[in-house]
């Protein structure tokens, strides 16, 4: 607060009187001076205690109103409490856990700056005496420890283990302390069959050790037994079984008495004897067999093996293809199957005549049969358009042979091997000057080679002219009419046939059928080539004779027609 007074001097350096007096006060601000000896101690795990000195009044720059206190950790957010006095007591805190405080005074004018920031840690409990769960083995003992949570770390599980006698009494030798960070902790490299006492505690982090448990016993197991079984053998093998026999494991292995024995093929199994026989087993397959003993402890032991291959599974009818040619047919043989390893490939084939054809093979044929290793096989020397029945089955490498397979293949078409039989006229209709009757057979069956589409006729001409023309007879036709407009009159002919298929045109018959057409009146007239008068009542006359190509047949005589001048009569 301010008392103010005015007064005025004039030139001459004359003091007026003073004003009556006025009293003003400046505005307050923010203290700025930080509290001082600032101390925190930590009472127990969830509370701190502040205490501090109070601000000097000249840096307070306002009244006192009290002090700001902020607290926080690096993880969490920071809380901020007031107090009217210089001791504060944070409470709710996290245990074991540093905490940052800052404290600034409360003046009229705000809240001043605070010091430097000061740390100070909550407590951590002593933790309770932990209980404890047992597992043993024949060389260990691992006691699981657990503890109620509480206001604590643990640093470290701990546990005493004192050797027993079979009364109850401990032995002299001292306690084995064993410490973990973990809950398990494990006495191992001890003697199967003992009884230990064990104790535990539990320490924090802070180095305090809690009370300890009261003692519990617990006893490691019997060993696994450490050799397998003896003589180990198999016998009695099939396809989808084998017999198993063996001898108990050796007295200063079994440590312990032997429960069971279990065998091992990719499956496994368990036997209380000496022997045993495994089925279900599939054919052709190789089994790695072992066997262990298992303890008192119900843990396998070291195992002992043998390989084992199942007998062979006779083959199932395999898979055939085939692939015809005109005078041979492939046959490829397929049989795959785990239950089988083939050695041989055996194929055959057999004739059948042609469906709707009634003729049989030759006598010499004979049906024929292939057995290799090789699944590609080849049937040849067959006859054209023949079907065939091949069959096909596998053989094992110990001799099985399986079942057949077959099928019918029909060789492709060829050209006829044989001509047309028994060419000849037909005695039905007769030759005429322009068409010449034929009748003949078809080749023999065996030479067909295939469908007959049509019948070529080879026509040659010998006398009174040489020329030669092909006539097509469709099929089924084997008689015909020949009217070809080539055909002439009174001329020489040899005729042959040829049956034809869709690959090609057989050979001719032979030899060729000799015929002759029918005379047949000439085709020209004769030139005449002078007249002369002889008498008054009589012309010579001269012409040129016919070619024998245009007589059409055996000049028989000429025929003179003349014309009557006078009386314009015709005369022959």
């Amino acid at each position: 607060d301010y008392d103010i007074v005015a007064f005025v001097n004039n030139t001459a350096r004359s003091l007026s009187p003073d004003s009556v007096m006025y009293t003003a006060s400046t505005l307050p601000i923010a203290p700025t001076t930080a509290p001082s000896s600032l101390r925190a101690a930590a009472m127990n795990a969830t509370s701190i205690t502040v205490t501090w000195s109070t601000v000097p009044l000249l840096q307070l720059n306002g009244r006192l109103l009290g002090y700001n206190i902020m607290y926080y950790t690096p993880t969490s957010a920071t809380v901020s409490v007031n107090s009217t006095t210089t001791r504060v007591i944070l409470t709710g805190l996290q245990f074991a856990t540093q905490y940052t405080i800052l404290v600034g005074a409360i003046s009229t004018g705000g809240i001043g700056i605070t010091g430097f920031p000061f740390t100070a840690s909550t407590l951590q409990d002593t933790p309770p005496a932990p209980t404890v769960a047992f597992a043993s083995t024949s060389t260990s003992i691992t006691a699981t420890l657990t503890v109620v949570r509480g206001n604590f770390h643990i640093d470290k599980y701990c546990a005493d283990f004192s050797r027993t006698l079979v009364s109850g009494v401990a032995q002299s030798s001292p306690a084995v302390r064993v410490c973990s960070i973990t809950s398990m902790v494990v006495l191992s490299g001890i003697q199967e069959d003992a009884t230990y006492s064990v104790t535990e505690f539990v320490n924090n982090t802070a180095g305090s050790s809690g009370p300890v448990s009261s003692a519990a016993t617990t006893k490691t197991q019997y060993a696994v037994p450490s050799g397998p079984p003896q003589a180990f053998s198999v016998s009695g093998i099939t396809m989808t079984t084998f017999d198993l026999s063996w001898q108990v494991v050796l007295l200063l292995d079994r440590n312990g008495p032997i429960q069971t024995y279990q065998i091992m093929y990719g499956k496994n199994v368990t036997a209380s004897g000496l022997t045993t026989t495994i089925t279900g087993l599939l054919p052709n397959r190789t089994y790695s067999v072992s066997i262990a003993a298992i303890g008192a402890t119900n843990q396998t032991g070291p195992a002992t093996s043998l390989v084992v291959q199942t007998l062979e599974a006779i083959p199932d009818p395999p898979l055939l293809a085939s692939s015809p040619g005109k005078r041979n047919v492939t046959v490829t043989v397929t049989s795959s199957s785990l239950n089988w390893t083939v050695s041989m490939f055996c194929a055959g084939i057999a004739a059948v005549p042609v469906s709707g054809q009634s003729w049989t093979m030759p006598a010499q044929f004979t049906p024929r049969q292939d057995c290799s290793s090789n699944a590609v096989k080849m049937f040849d020397n067959l006859e054209e358009y023949t079907d065939y029945t091949v069959f096909a089955y596998a053989i094992n490498t110990v001799g099985g042979a399986g079942g057949n397979t077959s099928r019918v293949v029909r060789t492709q078409q060829d050209r006829p091997s044989s001509a047309p039989q028994g060419l000849a006229l037909r005695t039905t209709t007769s030759i005429t000057a322009s068409s010449i009757p034929l009748r003949w057979m078809p080749p023999l069956p065996i030479n067909l080679n295939g469908i007959i589409t049509t019948y070529m006729l080879n026509v040659m001409a010998t006398f009174p002219i040489r020329t030669t023309f092909t006539v097509l007879v469709p099929q089924p036709m084997t008689l015909t009419v020949l009217t070809d407009v080539r055909i002439r009159p009174y001329t020489d002919y040899r005729i042959s046939v040829a049956a034809s298929t869709s690959v090609g045109i057989g050979p001719y018959s032979a030899p060729p059928l000799s015929v002759k057409t029918s005379e047949a009146a000439p085709v020209k007239a004769p030139v005449i080539m002078s007249s002369m008068y002889v008498t008054s009542t009589s012309l010579r006359l001269t012409w040129a004779a016919l070619a024998q190509s245009d007589l059409n047949g055996v000049l028989a005589q000429y025929t003179i027609s003349y014309t009557d001048g006078n009386t314009r009569a015709e005369v022959t």
